[in-house]
């Protein structure tokens, strides 16, 4: 199942991807040079529901090669964003 969130206090998340009963949250961005502020909605999901299953947060870019931007989030280009929805189907 695919979803989308926004909360009444602003927290949004572009993509959430239910998985096994496993949340993934995405955060798709237009930028070749992503930071880690461009997380920070995904640390707010999983500290705001930290009670539900979820998973290692994805942040989709314009980058080449996938690298750990922080702890909990992996940044992807979007060749491997496909490659990794594969997982799902």
């Amino acid at each position: 199942m695919k979803y989308n969130l926004r909360t009444h206090n602003g927290l949004e998340i572009d993509l959430i991807i239910e998985n096994q009963s496993r949340l993934v949250p995405f955060e798709i961005k237009l930028s070749k040079s992503p930071n880690p502020a461009m997380a920070k909605p995904i640390h707010h999901f999983k500290r705001q529901f930290s009670k539900l299953n979820i998973g290692e947060g994805m942040l989709i870019s314009l980058v080449g090669e996938k690298f750990r931007i922080s702890e909990e989030v992996i940044c992807l280009g979007f060749s491997d964003y496909l490659n990794h929805l594969k997982k799902f189907i």
